[in-house]
């Protein structure tokens, strides 16, 4: 029954007239051969004998060539010769075919397969009008936007900095933008220096190479440091500047002076050198770099320095604006490495035990590699910074082209247990999910594109990004899935897997609680909802990039330890015109 079934699937997709024959009856027909008979479904021509489907000089023959194939065993199809029929539709018009004979079994019994060739299948309008389009399209437009989206996202600019929270016509913005044309860039990146001997010959020595080193990067505006830093100091004939601890004299004073000289500047103290001496400070002024990645960068190439440097042990923190950035950029590269193939991973597990068909769990990978690729490369397309909010869209169109798919695939379930396979079985699952997906589709778009109303540019953007994916999920997973299904899913789908029947018993005890006792669940939400709006007050709004991070994290234990140490590692600007 379940081969017949297949069978039977097969034969309604297929493009070239076939039927079958037993006992000189047809048995099958499939719409392809009905259509070139002129009839619309098959029981118009259960009752009338193959003989009467040709002309009358061709009876002779087509009754030579059916009891031929008979007597052949199954699988010598070719020893039966090709031959041409006149056929004769129900209008009474004649068709002319090349047909062809094979013994076969159809539904258990034996019978003969006749397969038409007219002349117009064989022109080149018709071999192209009986191409599976629909299926091309939609295999080619998964492959092709399975491919495409990657040699974009070689050019996403992960941008976390953070002027790109706020518009470009924001007061702080204009503001910070016109001083930046007369002074230098305040994203800084503070070394803090430890140790034995900070003051000595051969520390000082290294500590300053370390500083030109650095000023030799292109990338770097300004170092200033215990070295570098000028001092000015009071002369009987007016005033001297000379560098705070000047290198090339050290052999005339001892370490202990040489501490004793930096803490005396009033600059210095707090700023560059802790106020007990403990500690020396770095800072690194870079030009203006608004790229989050090529930040990262510069802290991996300024560490590389300082090992070359062989200050790495001295070296026990490392603060500042840029350094805060590039901690977000790696907690955000490492959390899209987890969630993303977690969510992913989860949701092909989920259709798996839902529906137990490996089918449906490849093209539910490639459907979401497709759906958040292409969503993510309009970052690329439109030239926008993706950043902490943008890390959102994978996961979040990851879980909604799992709902998506789950829906279908459910619909697709119930047919095939109502007997439905192959085209007829994919047709009612579209049918039946086609004008709720359409709703749902459309609500999430306009939800998620209201977020386009704020002035926030990366909640902005987020939003219409979304918006567009989920469209995409709408147009991927109604319009071209099932074409994937009718050519390759013939089977029946399992007729109770344990994950979608005992989802199927909770949805129905839910239910029957409802139609049951509607008003005390009714109550009870309402309750909870009652006990859940004090809470609002606990919501608190932070602006501190900090305190994003865990308190044990390596950049707020390195920025306390910075402030205990020095002055702090936020810059404030006062400017007087």
């Amino acid at each position: 029954m379940r081969d017949s079934k297949i069978q039977r699937a097969k034969l309604e997709q297929e493009r070239k007239a076939i039927a079958y024959v037993h006992d000189g009856m047809y048995v099958y027909a499939n719409p392809a051969f009905l259509k070139l008979l002129g009839f619309d479904t098959f029981e118009q021509l259960e009752g009338i004998p193959a003989l009467d489907t040709v002309v009358d000089r061709h009876k002779d023959r087509l009754r030579d060539h059916l009891a031929q194939a008979s007597r052949h065993q199954q699988g010598h199809e070719r020893e039966v010769p090709k031959t041409k029929l006149t056929l004769v539709n129900s209008s009474g018009d004649h068709r002319v075919a090349i047909t062809s004979f094979r013994k076969c079994h159809f539904d258990g019994e034996p019978a003969v397969e006749l397969s038409l060739l007219t002349q117009q299948d064989v022109t080149l309008t018709g071999i192209l009008l009986g191409l599976p389009w629909k299926l091309y399209i939609s295999v080619l437009f998964l492959v092709l936007f399975t491919i495409l989206p990657a040699g974009l996202l070689l050019g996403l600019n992960i941008n976390n900095t953070p002027k790109v929270y706020l518009p470009s016509d924001a007061p702080s913005v204009v503001i910070d933008d016109r001083l930046r044309e007369e002074f230098p860039n305040d994203q800084t990146i503070l070394l803090l220096f430890e140790g034995v001997a900070l003051y000595s010959e051969g520390f000082l020595s290294a500590f300053h190479g370390l500083a030109n080193t650095l000023l030799e990067d292109p990338r770097i505006d300004d170092v200033v440091s215990v070295t570098t830093q000028d001092h000015i100091s009071g002369t009987e004939d007016g005033f001297l500047v000379e560098p705070l601890i000047d290198v090339t004299t050290l052999g005339k004073s001892w370490p202990a002076e040489r501490q004793q000289h930096a803490l005396a500047d009033r600059f210095a103290s707090g700023t560059l050198v802790a106020s007990d001496g403990s500690a020396l400070g770095m800072l690194v002024t870079p030009v203006t770099i608004n790229n989050s990645l090529q930040r990262m960068l510069l802290e991996d190439d300024i560490l590389a320095m300082v090992k070359q440097a062989r200050l790495s042990g001295y070296l026990t923190a490392m603060a500042g604006q840029i350094v805060t950035d590039v901690a977000q950029l790696r907690s955000m590269l490492r959390d899209n490495m987890v969630f993303i193939p977690g969510t992913v991973f989860i949701g092909l597990t989920l259709i798996w035990l839902l529906f137990h068909r490996w089918l449906a769990v490849l093209v539910s990978g490639i459907v979401i590699g497709v759906v958040v690729n292409c969503t993510v490369a309009f970052y690329v397309v439109f030239g926008q910074p993706f950043n902490l909010v943008s890390s959102i869209i994978p996961p979040l169109l990851s879980a909604l082209t799992v709902a998506a798919l789950i829906h279908l695939f459910n619909a697709l379930h119930y047919a095939s247990k109502r007997g439905l396979a192959g085209a007829a079985r994919v047709t009612w699952a579209v049918r039946e999910v086609e004008r709720p997906a359409f709703f749902t589709a459309i609500t999430t778009v306009a939800g998620l594109s209201s977020l386009g109303l704020s002035p926030i540019p990366p909640i902005s953007v987020f939003g219409l990004t979304s918006a567009a994916g989920v469209a995409l999920i709408y147009v991927i997973v109604v319009h071209m899935v099932p074409h994937l299904f009718i050519r390759f899913d013939f089977g029946d789908w399992p007729t109770k897997p344990a994950g979608l029947g005992g989802m199927d018993r909770l949805v129905k005890r839910l239910y029957r609680l409802g139609i049951r006792y509607p008003m005390q669940v009714i109550g009870g939400v309402i309750l909870i909802i009652g006990l859940a709006l004090p809470q609002i007050r606990n919501i608190v709004v932070e602006t501190n990039l900090l305190e994003f991070f865990p308190k044990n994290h390596s950049v707020r234990v390195a920025n306390e330890y910075v402030q205990e140490k020095l002055v702090g590692t936020t810059s404030l600007d006062v400017v007087f015109s």
